[in-house]
């Protein structure tokens, strides 16, 4: 298992700072928007003298509410379908480890997340990269660019938004995902590539595998 760059550039960072040096960190995205007043005042106010363990696919109040965010954007699901995760790197590897198997590949836009690649190694799986640049804002490369990555061990395309930057992220991004998933339904039919957004939520669909695999 690889270690996380960031966990060995944050010693070289603190003692950076301890020499003086002032540090721009752009490893951890640390919210930088105020905490909602409601959720200060319940944890303040919390009138419970045991706080026990959740359920672990989270619970189901929790979840039914989901239900009615998910269908503002047109997506059917039940409080069945959600499970609750801590972060959006658990949910990553469930989602890895759900949909992949040894020997699968992963495509994934770079610069990226770091510990994609050692979500991937828990699973058995390769990540191939295909690169963004800053002269185009970092927005999603052109559909060729991943056709050329895809063959028949490709399982998954990774796309983590606001990985994505700029007001037409997102319509990049839906035109992208179609583009790539329709040109790759037709050549190598598989599961579809999952898709998440930073902070809020992560989605993967999977056809059932064989028995035994």
């Amino acid at each position: 298992m690889p270690a996380s760059p960031i966990r060995k550039l944050a010693p070289l960072a603190d003692a950076a700072k301890q020499r003086g040096v002032h540090v721009y960190h752009l490893n951890i995205g640390q919210p930088d928007l105020p905490t909602p007043r409601a959720a200060l005042d319940a944890i303040r106010n919390v009138d419970r003298t045991v706080l026990e363990y959740s359920p672990s696919q989270g619970y189901r109040s929790y979840r039914e509410k989901l239900v009615g965010y998910y269908k503002k954007y047109d997506i059917n699901l039940t409080a069945d379908d959600i499970i609750i995760t801590t972060g959006g790197s658990e949910t990553v590897l469930f989602a890895f480890l759900s949909c992949l198997n040894p020997g699968d590949e992963i495509i994934v836009p770079e610069p990226a997340y770091a510990n994609y690649m050692a979500f991937a190694i828990s699973a058995g799986a390769v990540i191939r990269t295909v690169t963004t640049t800053i002269e185009e804002g970092f927005s999603l490369p052109k559909v060729e660019k991943f056709e050329e990555l895809i063959n028949e061990r490709t399982k998954a395309i990774l796309i983590c938004n606001p990985q994505i930057h700029g007001p037409a992220a997102g319509q990049r991004f839906r035109r992208a995902r179609g583009g790539v998933y329709g040109r790759r339904g037709q050549r190598h039919p598989g599961p579809h590539p999952p898709a998440g957004r930073a902070y809020g939520h992560g989605l993967a669909r999977q056809q059932r595998r064989p028995s035994g695999q």
